[in-house]
């Protein structure tokens, strides 16, 4: 059993805040490190009906002080933790074949956490880490399904408890924390912002 709490250290901190601005190519499920991306790429994805072959892509941008946009489009539906026909009855949307979806949202930055402080091994163990944020706009999503139809939702957080006796409990909320999970690429040694983070 690990008694120690630590939290991420002020170098960390300050690699992970240089790492995750940027416009990146969303990696696929067998590429090392992800591809850097221009304006004008981004904005050809994000202007235009997406297809099959559209590559997933995303910026994190400052906006000033702590505040910052992130905005994309993704083939990665685990993201958003729409894993079964209840996840979509959850925001009232069809379970049907996708192709991806964009979304968009404004923050701001309150702090960098461990996912499982206890389990962290150090204050520089670079993995599992959670960006902290207030929202100031919802974590707007838009699915874009292969028969050419669309939804539009937002996403909404759960909190995980354990329950009296052994076990969790998962809790769905009517809002989104601002909680968003980090990436840690092993090969490449860098950190990207992910999307929500999914308890």
């Amino acid at each position: 059993m690990r008694w120690s709490h630590p939290a991420p250290s002020s170098e960390l901190v300050q690699e992970v805040a240089n790492d995750i601005y940027g416009i990146k190519y969303e990696k696929d499920y067998i590429a090392t490190v992800e591809e850097p991306a221009t304006q004008e790429e981004f904005d050809q994805i994000m202007n235009n009906p997406p297809t099959k072959e559209t590559r997933g892509i995303g910026l994190v941008a400052r906006v000033e002080d702590e505040t910052f946009l992130m905005a994309g489009y993704s083939t990665h539906f685990y993201k958003l933790g729409l894993n079964s026909e209840k996840d979509y009855a959850r925001y009232n949307i069809e379970d049907k074949p996708a192709i991806g979806y964009k979304y968009a949202y404004q923050g701001k930055i309150t702090g960098i956490a461990f996912q499982s402080p206890h389990m962290a091994m150090s204050s520089n163990d670079r993995t599992s880490l959670i960006l902290r944020t207030t929202p100031i706009s919802a974590f707007q999503v838009k699915i874009f399904y292969e028969d050419n139809t669309s939804a539009t939702f937002e996403f909404l957080s759960s909190t995980l408890s354990t329950r009296f006796g052994g076990g969790f409990k998962l809790t769905p909320l009517s809002y989104f924390d601002g909680w968003l999970l980090i990436d840690h690429s092993y090969y490449s040694d860098t950190f990207t912002l992910s999307g929500p983070y999914n308890k």
